[in-house]
């Protein structure tokens, strides 16, 4: 779990290995300078698919059917990639196209965010990612936060 200091907003980040997936790195530092303040050690790491023909797949259920939440992917190429390669993915929200044909920046982090709270009928957030026909690599997600809507009455 990583907090502040390596965090100066105080978030809260663990790493978020699950089955069929396996975890990349790099020792080279990833230019973090967009207004999110990503961690190093955040941004440094990946997740990719254990099958690399298959899809990344992160679904989380937040307990309430009417529960709404902001999501914000982190997203950095941190391989070195050959001239003949390349990763390219389409983001899936809930089975619908939510971010087409994406390509991660060379040690530098671009955010993905919903700008509108997300919801789901069935409570259940499902994001796919999965490689378009011109990528020779899996996808990847170095970071994500999900911050759920609270109703004070």
């Amino acid at each position: 779990m990583y907090r502040y200091d390596e965090d100066i907003h105080d978030r809260v980040w663990w790493p978020f290995i699950k089955e069929n997936t396996t975890s990349i790195s790099t020792d080279l530092p990833v230019a973090t300078t967009n207004s999110y303040d990503v961690p190093q050690l955040v941004a440094k790491t990946a997740m990719t698919p254990a099958d690399p023909t298959e899809p990344l797949n992160i679904r989380w259920t937040l307990g309430e059917i009417t529960a709404q939440s902001y999501v914000y992917m982190h997203f950095a190429e941190i391989q070195n990639l050959e001239a003949n390669e390349i990763r390219e993915f389409n983001i899936n929200f809930n089975g619908l196209p939510w971010f087409p044909f994406f390509r991660p920046s060379k040690l530098g982090l671009t955010t993905v965010f919903s700008p509108t709270a997300l919801s789901s009928p069935d409570g259940t957030f499902s994001f796919t990612f999965t490689m378009t026909g011109n990528s020779t690599l899996p996808p990847l997600i170095n970071g994500l936060e999900i911050y759920k809507v609270l109703n004070i009455n």
